[in-house]
């Protein structure tokens, strides 16, 4: 029983990653809706809400926000669609103390960096399959009043970075 809720809970989670960028797992609209009859059999009772972060403040520091759950309950702080068509995203987890980047609908070699308070994060597109997907940078510790920096850097030296500001709230 133990060996089918696991493979079962893995593949919720490795489906909900695949959802089109209007339907995320960490979505702020509601969580995706499960066909009828697709159910795992899992119960919650009342009361019962989403589990814990895994990280918090320091702790959560380079560290991946959807396997720290830190992607629950956040703040979108900046939300741009770049000269070249890339969607870039700063987001901040209030229960997690972090921020971080993520960008979508990109090219192979596209670059983003999240500066918050001297450390900077990052991620690139390093082949197809990360350009279909959402790319997320590692957290970095924020609170509110910290001025955050995103810089969408497109691949190729024929266009300009774009780079955009935020202060956490």
């Amino acid at each position: 029983m133990v060996a089918v809720l696991a493979v079962t809970a893995g593949g919720v989670t490795a489906a909900a990653l695949l959802l089109p960028p209007d339907r995320t797992p960490d979505d702020s609209r509601g969580p995706a809706t499960t066909p009828t009859g697709a159910g795992t059999g899992a119960t919650t009772g009342p009361g019962t809400g989403p589990p814990p972060p895994r990280c918090q403040g320091g702790a959560c520091e380079g560290r991946d926000p959807l396997n720290m759950l830190c992607g629950i309950g956040l703040d979108t702080l900046i939300e741009r669609r770049t000269a070249s068509g890339a969607r870039l995203q700063v987001r901040y987890s209030a229960t997690c103390g972090t921020s971080w980047g993520r960008i979508w609908n990109t090219r192979v070699g596209d670059r983003v960096e999240l500066t918050a308070a001297g450390s900077t994060r990052s991620a690139e597109i390093t082949d197809a399959l990360d350009a279909t997907a959402y790319i997320y940078t590692p957290m970095t510790r924020t609170a509110p009043g910290t001025l955050v920096r995103a810089c969408f850097r497109p691949a190729g030296q024929t266009r300009r970075e774009e780079c955009f500001e935020a202060t956490v709230r």
